[in-house]
């Protein structure tokens, strides 16, 4: 699960260096397609327009094909398993209180 909890806070990173590109070959296939949709940009010009925040993660729990990590701050990644491996399906800001594409 360490892994996971790598993953999940190396992708906010690069979301964080605003490096679209990479950012958007984490997510999964649904979530870049709902950001493009929700932002009506391509996903790596949308991507880089988010504000996130990261830092190192507390605790991650894995389930059949899908991973939660616990952030700093409060915010949690969800991840699913997919062809091409484990990517960032959602992330739940603490404080906004709903789900984000990112």
């Amino acid at each position: 699960m360490r892994g996971l909890a790598v993953l999940a806070v190396a992708t906010i990173a690069v979301v964080d260096s605003k490096d679209g590109g990479r950012a958007c070959a984490q997510l999964t296939p649904d979530t870049a397609s709902q950001l493009e949709k929700d932002e009506d940009k391509p996903c790596a010009e949308a991507v880089v327009g988010l504000s996130v925040s990261g830092g190192r993660a507390t605790s991650s729990a894995a389930y059949v094909t899908g991973a939660k990590v616990d952030l700093e701050g409060g915010d949690s990644a969800f991840l699913d398993e997919s062809p091409g491996g484990w990517r960032i399906s959602v992330r739940m800001p603490a404080r906004a209180g709903r789900r984000s594409a990112l």
